[in-house]
């Protein structure tokens, strides 16, 4: 489902129509050919998918179950240019991180065209991307493939450093916050 809003003046009323994934996408081309065309330069082709290139609009477009070694991860549409990946439970877990972090930086090392910006969080990594360049089904495909060479996470390991702080005991100011 996705919406457009634009300016109006108070008082106005605002009447949403319910979209289809393609008819957003479509939508956002034509803006893009609109907002070019002001300007003196001219505009390239925009290269569109085949309608048979386009997922049906749900919400959830791909999930794995999860298995022995592996929590499962489920791919969500968020709207006509991001998604949405979330790994296991809804649960704070360092592991799912860790394992978020390996695919992100799986995705960011393949320079993938079209991608615009990811954002990880404690069990999901959201992406940003654009659906005139990089076709949604494509992007699928690829976080299928990323998520499938980063399954085994138990042997990978993060470049951390090691800070030192300096201790102190038997100090007053210890000893009178342990009273406190």
């Amino acid at each position: 489902m996705f919406y457009i809003v634009c300016q109006v003046r108070a008082g106005n009323l605002i009447k949403f129509r319910q979209l289809t994934y393609q008819e957003a996408v479509q939508n956002r081309v034509a803006q893009a050919d609109i907002i070019k065309s002001l300007s003196s330069a001219k505009p390239k082709p925009r290269r569109l998918p085949l309608p048979n290139r386009y997922p049906s609009t749900q919400v959830i477009l791909h999930k794995i179950p999860p298995c022995k070694e592996y929590p499962g991860v489920v791919i969500r549409l968020a709207g006509d240019s991001n998604i949405l990946i979330e790994y296991g439970d809804m649960v704070l877990d360092l592991n799912l991180r860790f394992r978020v972090h390996f695919l992100e930086q799986w995705i960011l090392q393949h320079d993938i065209p079209g991608l615009e910006e990811t954002a990880p969080g404690v069990r999901s990594l959201q992406i940003r991307y654009d659906p005139t360049i990089l076709l949604l089904v494509d992007l699928i495909q690829i976080v299928i493939i990323a998520d499938d060479e980063t399954r085994d996470i138990s042997h990978l390991s993060i470049s951390t450093r090691v800070i030192h702080l300096p201790m102190c005991f038997n100090y007053s100011g210890v000893d009178e916050a342990i009273t406190r």
